[in-house]
């Protein structure tokens, strides 16, 4: 159960999943073996239930990175006046169900096939969320609110 505070959870919830559909891009945070901090740009998925899902290779350090520490850090939209900012715990999904998870989500939700067939060496992240934060800066006053899980 979601924990709020400034609006109804449900609402909060609603208007939180409606913004991140529209976007396709998020910058994702890890910390390294070294704790020192690490970002990408990347490309992602959202479900019904606000969790995130990224995909990477095995060789590139996001991937490092989240099998050392699974706690990241996301944020949306942040080329215009409303962002999310998102916090959660990564899971790699495992292989058994990767061949279903990419035919039923990543080719309907991504309009390029560049993420089946060629890239099979892509391995795929559910990132659950701990917290996030919605702003808007875009009128006066400023509207923000939290929603912790």
């Amino acid at each position: 159960m979601a924990f709020l505070h400034g609006k109804n959870a449900q609402e909060a919830e609603e208007k939180i999943l409606n913004f991140i559909r529209h976007h396709n891009l998020c910058v994702v945070a890890t910390v390294n073996s070294e704790q020192k901090p690490d970002i990408a740009l990347m490309e992602f998925l959202i479900d019904q239930n606000l969790e995130i899902i990224v995909g990477t290779k095995k060789e590139y350090q996001k991937y490092k990175n989240l099998k050392n520490n699974p706690h990241t850090a996301i944020e949306i939209g942040f080329y215009e006046d409303i962002t999310i900012q998102y916090q959660g715990i990564a899971k790699e999904i495992p292989t058994t169900n990767l061949e279903s998870f990419q035919k039923n989500n990543v080719a309907t939700r991504l309009k390029e096939n560049k993420y089946l067939g060629i890239e099979n060496d892509l391995v795929y992240f559910k990132i659950t969320p701990t917290y996030i934060r919605y702003t808007d800066v875009s009128q006066g006053p400023w509207q923000h609110f939290e929603v912790i899980f």
